[in-house]
């Protein structure tokens, strides 16, 4: 019917997707990914930029986690 969105989402896909960004981005110094931040977000309060960084060293544990043990991620 026309107007209805699609209500159809590959999760797996999505999943994917979201995996492959993250190895790359975990390969990035604390320094580059401020800048890249900064590139995107200028304004960024210095209080959401510290809890961005804590996120950003998790992430990298959590990645290089899933890469050495299982390779890949599940959509759920």
């Amino acid at each position: 019917m026309l107007g209805l969105p699609n209500t159809s989402i590959n999760l797996q896909a999505y999943a994917n997707d979201l995996y492959e960004g993250y190895q790359i981005i975990i390969q990035w110094s604390e320094e580059k990914f401020e800048r890249k931040i900064r590139e995107l977000y200028p304004n960024l309060s210095k209080e959401e930029l510290t809890g961005l960084r804590i996120i950003f060293r998790q992430l990298k544990k959590e990645v290089r986690k899933i890469a050495s043990t299982r390779g890949h991620v599940a959509p759920y």
